[in-house]
C-alpha cells in the first residue's frame, strides 16, 4: 500500500528520526510511505496510486486537498479544522462536555482584550505553550502578539493546574501522561513543565466516549485540565507527538502501534 508522509519544512527538521522510523518500520508491514511537502499536494495526484496521507502539520487546506483528490486523510479535514481552531473546538463540545468557557474576540486590539486580572488570551491555532498569555503579567504582550488577530478569552482556572495528555488511536485510548507547570502557568512539556504517567483507569470514560464519538480522531491528543478530581476539556491536538509519552512509558511503541492501525484501516 502507497502512502504518503506529509511534513512540513521545519516540522521536518525537529522530526526526522520519528519520520524515518515511520519509513522504516512501515516497510516491515507492507506500507510504502513517500515523504512530502505541502507544495507537493498542491498538484494532480488523482492518477498516482496513493491511497493515504499521514498528515504530520498542521495545515488543514492540506488534509481537505488530499479528501479533494480521493486520498485518505489521517486526521480527517474535519478532525483538523475544528482541533487547530480552539473556538471551533469550544463549539463542537462545550454542550456535551465540561469545557473551559471560551469567548472569541475577533480581532485582538488595545480595547478588546479586558484590564481585570483572572484571564487567559490564546490565539485560535497556537500549539505547545505558545501564543498563550495570563492577563495579570502578559497583557501587553497579548496584544502585541496578536494584534489584529482573532483569539479566545477564557477565565484562568487556577485550581485545575495539571494538564492530562490523552493518547486516542482509531478511536481508541491508549495511554495518558499528566503535566505539570514548573513556575509557569503553561503545563506544557516543550516550555518546560514536568510529565509522569497518568493511569487511564482514572480518565474520564463518559467525557471521552462524547469526544470521541463526535470526532472520528485516528491519532490525536485530548487535553484535558485537572484538578485532582475533575477533569474539563481543554484542546484536541491534531498533529500529536510522542516525545512525552516515550520519556515516561518507553515500553508503549505507540508509533508500531499507529502503523498497525494505518495498515488495518487502509486494507480494511
Amino acid at each position: 500500500m502507497q502512502g504518503l508522509l506529509i511534513y512540513g519544512a521545519e516540522e521536518y527538521k525537529r522530526n526526522q528520526d520519528f519520520s524515518a522510523f515511520l519509513i522504516r518500520e512501515g516497510k516491515k508491514l507492507g506500507i510504502n510511505l513517500k515523504l512530502a511537502f505541502p507544495e507537493e499536494i498542491n498538484r494532480d495526484m488523482t492518477g498516482e496510486k496513493y491511497s493515504f496521507g499521514l498528515v504530520r502539520v498542521i495545515r488543514p487546506k492540506i488534509n481537505q486537498r488530499l479528501e479533494e483528490q480521493g486520498i485518505r486523510s489521517m486526521n480527517s479535514y474535519e478532525v483538523s479544522s475544528i482541533a487547530n481552531d480552539k473556538y471551533k473546538t469550544y463549539e463542537c463540545f462545550h454542550d456535551k462536555v465540561p469545557c473551559i468557557p471560551s469567548q472569541r474576540i475577533e480581532n485582538v486590539t488595545e480595547e478588546s482584550i479586558p484590564h481585570s486580572p483572572g484571564f487567559v488570551i490564546k490565539s485560535l491555532d497556537g500549539h505547545g505553550g505558545k501564543e498563550v498569555f495570563l492577563s495579570d503579567t502578559m497583557r501587553e504582550q497579548a496584544i502585541q502578539h496578536l494584534s489584529g488577530r482573532p483569539a479566545i478569552l477564557q477565565p484562568y482556572e487556577k485550581g485545575y493546574s495539571y494538564d492530562i495528555r490523552v493518547y486516542v488511536l482509531g478511536g481508541r485510548i491508549v495511554a495518558a501522561v499528566k503535566r505539570k507547570g514548573n513556575g509557569d502557568f503553561r503545563s506544557n512539556f516543550s516550555v518546560g513543565g514536568s510529565v509522569e504517567p497518568f493511569p487511564v483507569s482514572e480518565l474520564p470514560t463518559d467525557l471521552l466516549q462524547e469526544v470521541t464519538s463526535r470526532l472520528w480522531l485516528d491519532y490525536a491528543g485530548v487535553d484535558l485540565l485537572y484538578n485532582g478530581k475533575d477533569f474539563l476539556l481543554n484542546e484536541i491536538e491534531d498533529v500529536v507527538g510522542a516525545r512525552m509519552l516515550y520519556k515516561v512509558a518507553p515500553d508503549c511503541n505507540i508509533g508500531i502501534e499507529y502503523l498497525k492501525y494505518v495498515a488495518e484501516i487502509v486494507a480494511g
